[in-house]
């Protein structure tokens, strides 16, 4: 038996938790070749108190690096990185763990979908460490080895099929909707970062190249994008977006 493990990742907006809430609808679940299906959400609320401390903390350093320029910063700030990525990784355990929740009584494969991932561990918290989040945009193979560099480092090596399925926003960010109701503390800060938001999506403009153009480092993770924009523009429908998502998953296996 295989745990399949899809992760939905791609920037805000990109519709992420509306399509996996259209792929749970009798019409299109019952379009997966898997009987065995779980889902989840990540970061899930067991962190939430924990990462809203760990930004009042950065924020705090900031503030002091910014009256006292002896403090060792960078350091100290790589610290509080490291912490997060330790939390959030442990956190995804159950897509890491070759016996999920789900009760198993067969010898059948399962799926597992999961909304959002390691890849934005990587985007939110390793991208910026060692300075680099004062870079908006890195050259594409310096972003190659730092994703390699990250999975590699902090990503389990499970027996567990691991992909990662990108929202692609093939427009400009101004062609998305943007939604002001987030009332998690942490979450409507990240949301209002202009900065971090404009590296993640440089990021990910270099992560979707990488997938278009048989770039992406060889590690134990398969990527896969899918287009919210259609070839004359259009945004595509939830139902299109949830069909070729189905696409994708199908193509890993089933029973």
């Amino acid at each position: 038996m295989t745990q399949h493990v899809f992760y939905i990742e791609g920037g805000d907006n990109v519709g992420k938790s509306t399509t996996i809430s259209k792929l749970k609808e009798t019409g299109f679940i019952d379009l997966l070749a898997y009987n065995k299906i779980g889902f989840n959400k990540y970061p899930t609320s067991n962190l939430t108190d924990k990462i809203n401390q760990i930004v009042t903390a950065t924020n705090e350093l900031d503030k002091a690096h910014s009256i006292d320029k002896t403090i060792n910063y960078r350091q100290a700030k790589n610290q509080l990185i490291d912490e997060t990525i330790g939390f959030m990784i442990s956190d995804m355990n159950d897509s890491f763990s070759p016996h999920h929740t789900i009760p198993i009584f067969t010898k059948e494969d399962t799926c597992y979908i999961c909304d959002r991932g390691p890849l934005s561990t990587y985007l939110y918290q390793y991208r910026g460490k060692d300075g680099l989040d004062t870079l908006d945009t890195i050259p594409l193979m310096n972003e190659k080895h730092l994703l390699e560099q990250f999975i590699k480092s902090y990503v389990p090596n499970t027996p567990n099929d691991l992909n990662i399925v990108i929202l692609n926003n093939n427009k400009s960010i101004d062609d998305i909707h943007i939604d002001t109701t987030e009332t998690i503390a942490y979450k409507k800060a990240f949301d209002n970062d202009i900065k971090l938001q404009t590296r993640i999506n440089n990021s990910l403009n270099n992560i979707v190249t990488m997938i278009k153009t048989d770039q992406l480092p060889k590690t134990h993770i398969r990527f896969y994008c899918i287009d919210i924009f259609d070839a004359m523009g259009r945004r595509k429908s939830p139902d299109d977006v949830c069909k070729e998502l189905i696409q994708i998953i199908n193509s890993t296996g089933g029973n």
